[in-house]
């Protein structure tokens, strides 16, 4: 006899059957469409000598974001698009191999795909916050080897933080639910990095 588990011969398996497509049970699912278009770029000015000012940014033309459900009907649109997110650096060279630097940039990061209560709920607003840095950089070693070092310091306002009275919920068309934008997260140290040839 051959074994045999269950009702199920191991030495001929079979395939199941197709349970066909849509399931009848089906009651979420979605679909997503993402467009994106932006625009960087940066200018280097040198007001005085050995000392350097950059401007720069990003500049988001488009950044919109549409939920579908199962039958193709609009759930969520979300646009936030024509956002200006500016960076400044201030450079100062000690020697012409070592330079000391500082710089801030504004912080913008979408949380659309997460919603606030009540249910179906509705897309939280971006993170907002501003990272800054201040360090040295040079070449060491006649040029073999370079190094760096930083302090930094990262500000967000407005993080996602699961809401208790919707634990683990899902949306109708298929988002996260539910959060606040309470949420502050500050992250601050340093690092240092030193790589070269032998």
């Amino acid at each position: 006899l051959w074994p045999r588990i269950g009702t199920a011969d191991v030495f001929n398996p079979v395939a199941p059957a197709d349970p066909g497509y849509p399931l009848s049970g089906w009651t979420a699912g979605s679909t997503g469409v993402e467009q994106k278009m932006g625009v960087y770029g940066s200018v280097r000015l040198r007001p005085i000598e050995r000392w350097a000012v950059v401007l720069g940014g990003r500049y988001t033309v488009k950044d919109r974001k549409r939920s579908y459900n199962r039958f193709e009907a609009l759930t969520s649109d979300r646009d936030e698009g024509n956002v200006l997110v500016p960076y400044l650096g201030l450079v100062h060279e000690l020697s012409r191999t070592t330079s000391l630097y500082a710089s801030t940039a504004e912080i913008f990061e979408s949380q659309a795909t997460k919603l606030s209560a009540p249910l179906p709920g509705t897309p939280l607003e971006p993170i907002r916050g501003r990272n800054y840095e201040l360090g040295i950089k040079g070449d060491l070693a006649q040029g073999r080897m370079q190094g760096s070092f930083a302090l930094y310091r990262v500000e967000k306002k407005g993080q996602a933080v699961t809401d208790p009275s919707y634990p683990s919920s899902t949306s109708a068309n298929g988002l996260s639910c539910c959060y606040f934008t309470d949420g502050y997260l500050l992250s601050q140290g340093f690092e240092a990095e030193l790589n070269g040839e032998a």
